[in-house]
């Protein structure tokens, strides 16, 4: 695979999480809005956040201009992009669904 085949993988990850993360949590901040409970720590922070994480695909991007070795620049890119997509995507999936479990134990 070329290096540039790389880096359409490697940016492809992060652009898939973002969206799906800009998309979703709206949904869940108007799910909670109807819980009478205290959110956890990282579902205020997904919350007041995510937006923030509409930088991944920049952060993982920037491999591609900072790697010294040119011929490995894509491989950089893909390597920075899937292991923090999958970190995001399931850090996100924590802080969403950690309302929702806390509430089951609650009921």
């Amino acid at each position: 695979m070329s290096e540039r085949g790389y880096l359409l993988l490697g940016l492809l990850a992060p652009l898939i999480v973002v969206t799906i993360l800009l998309l979703g949590v709206p949904r869940f901040a108007d799910v909670y809005r109807g819980f009478d409970m205290p959110l956890p720590w990282q579902t205020t922070l997904l919350l007041r956040g995510h937006v923030a994480i509409a930088l991944l695909p920049f952060a993982c991007l920037s491999a591609w201009f900072l790697w010294p070795k040119r011929e490995e620049r894509g491989r950089a890119t893909l390597v920075a992009g899937l292991p923090l997509s999958l970190a995001v995507f399931l850090f996100a999936v924590w802080a969403a669904y950690s309302p929702i479990a806390r509430l089951g134990a609650w009921g």
